[in-house]
């Protein structure tokens, strides 16, 4: 497994859809495909790993919801939540 991110649900938030999901990997960096066609904010965090940093996003957001890449923990587990236009 290098990098794995799944798509738990979704629901509307203030005007806004809200997406959330799982990651796990044994490398230091990976994409999510958020569901969004437009990601405006994404934050990752650990479930699972002696934390040496935080989980990061990298991508420069706004920023097609499809690819965003963030910076991680090798052999760690997580979760996220994306938000971007309804």
């Amino acid at each position: 497994m290098v990098f794995a991110s799944t798509i738990l649900g979704q629901d509307y938030d203030s005007g806004r859809r809200r997406t959330r999901g799982t990651f796990a990997t044994d490398a230091n960096s990976g994409a999510i495909d958020t569901g969004l066609l437009t990601c405006e904010d994404l934050i990752p965090y650990y479930t699972s790993v002696t934390r040496v940093s935080p989980a990061t996003v990298t991508t420069a957001l706004p920023a097609a919801g499809n690819s965003i890449t963030i910076q991680v923990t090798p052999d760690s587990a997580g979760r996220w939540i994306a938000w971007g236009p309804a």
